[in-house]
């Protein structure tokens, strides 16, 4: 498949004798031999399972973060995101690069979103990055309501066009995005959430979700579906869950939403917001859970200046 190789090469850029490891689970476990075959022809690749996570964010076994360390590339596959867990911080602050594939499929495998030059993104992603950097507060704006502000001050933005090609390096392909951790108590407002929250609880939803923020936390869920997102704060995470530990703008021009993470979080001119850990993104709530609900259409300004207007990235 193309999209093994826009892994591999485009998005990894692994190298002859380097050591890969791909982390499945029961449910990726074929993606997971797929890949590593074919990686095997030119990489050191070794492809393990460990059991099913639960949330979002949830560390994997001490044996499978030791080993972590022992490889050049990581490819997390689980179903489940480690991208926000001490272990990928771990890796990463080592000088590792690491692909976060959660929710993998053949058929994501096969998805328009995933062929396309992400090298192509680096500089507009760059650019969006370097403004939230020199910004002080973002406000976002949609017409169906949403009307929130938050704190970037002191905080660096990273951008992630989808390719992790120098140490340390992050990507997460297909989503391609700009993101920065805010001042976790300085964002305040309404959001609506109108296309996904990218979680097998939920997904594509049927209507808007409004939730209240206040002092950087959830206050208030309201929409059809609300009770299923309160019940899954409760149950999968703790008070920091419900704390704004992320804002990310969507950059991927082929990515439309489907309910899946990484195609959903990169559909350009979107937003999302990424509820609960950031302590390995840049801030300080290390929470158990970090759930993504993703906004279309949005207006966004740093200190008064668009960077995107009704969903069309101006900068």
């Amino acid at each position: 498949m193309n999209a093994i190789q826009t892994l591999l090469q485009t998005c990894a850029g692994i190298k002859e004798g380097e050591r890969l490891l791909l982390i499945t689970d029961p449910s990726t476990k074929k993606v997971g031999q797929l890949i590593s075959a074919e990686a095997s022809k030119t990489a050191q690749a070794q492809c393990i399972c460990i059991d099913a996570l639960e949330v979002h964010g949830q560390e994997p076994s001490p044996e499978a973060a030791a080993l972590m360390l022992e490889n050049d590339v990581v490819f997390g596959l689980t179903k489940k995101s480690l991208a926000h867990t001490q272990a990928r911080f771990n890796f990463s602050q080592q000088g590792g690069r690491y692909l976060s594939l959660p929710d993998y499929s053949l058929e994501l495998l096969e998805h328009k979103s995933l062929c396309f030059d992400f090298g192509s993104l680096a500089n507009e992603s760059q650019k969006i990055a370097d403004a939230l950097d020199q910004g002080s507060y973002v406000s976002i704006k949609t017409p169906l309501g949403t009307d929130f502000t938050c704190s970037l001050k002191g905080r660096a933005a990273t951008a992630c066009p989808g390719t992790a090609l120098a140490k340390g390096e992050l990507a997460s392909p297909p989503d391609a995005e700009t993101n920065i951790a805010p001042i976790e108590h300085e964002s305040r407002g309404v959001i609506v959430v109108d296309a996904s929250i990218p979680c097998d609880e939920l997904g594509v939803l049927k209507s808007p979700i409004t939730l209240t923020v206040t002092d950087g936390a959830i206050v208030d869920i309201k929409g059809e579906q609300a009770e299923i997102l309160e019940n899954l704060l409760a149950t999968k995470g703790n008070a920091k869950s419900r704390i704004l530990g992320e804002l990310g703008i969507g950059l991927n021009p082929e990515a439309e939403i489907c309910g899946i993470m990484l195609v959903d979080e990169g559909c350009r001119g979107t937003v999302h917001f990424g509820f609960g850990s950031n302590s390995t993104i840049g801030g300080t709530n290390a929470a158990p859970t970090h759930i993504d609900m993703i906004v279309t259409n949005p207006t966004v300004t740093v200190d008064g200046k668009n960077i995107i207007l009704d969903g069309q990235i101006t900068i």
